[in-house]
């Protein structure tokens, strides 16, 4: 890949990041300036995400979930009227799952 967004050739980060003009006409630049402009894109792009924060990302990326706090969510639920959140038991650990898997009856062919 790419050292930096705004060097991949099919992204709209070096528009947003350098202010280089937006060839392509596609970009919706309005709602770039009112969302902070090139000041809150850099911002955005020089935090890196913790490990737990890309680990939670990939999971709903995976299952087709929204990534965000308890309040976005709650938020989404509501405006939707659907279930975004998986509701698992935190007395579940991972070797009463570990046990479960292997207490069913496997099949011999």
């Amino acid at each position: 890949m790419v050292e930096r967004p705004e060097e991949y050739r099919w992204s709209s980060a070096a528009v947003h990041l350098t202010g280089v003009a937006d060839r392509s006409g596609i970009l919706d630049l309005l709602f770039y300036q009112q969302a902070g402009g090139m000041e809150r894109w850099q911002q955005v792009h020089e935090n890196r995400a913790s490990e737990e924060d890309l680990t939670k990302l990939r999971r709903c990326t995976y299952s087709g979930r929204p990534f965000g706090d308890e309040s976005f969510l709650s938020a989404l639920e509501g405006q939707f009227h659907r279930r975004w959140r998986r509701f698992k038991l935190e007395a579940e650990s991972a070797s009463s799952v570990e046990t479960a898997q292997t207490s069913a009856p496997r099949l011999e062919f």
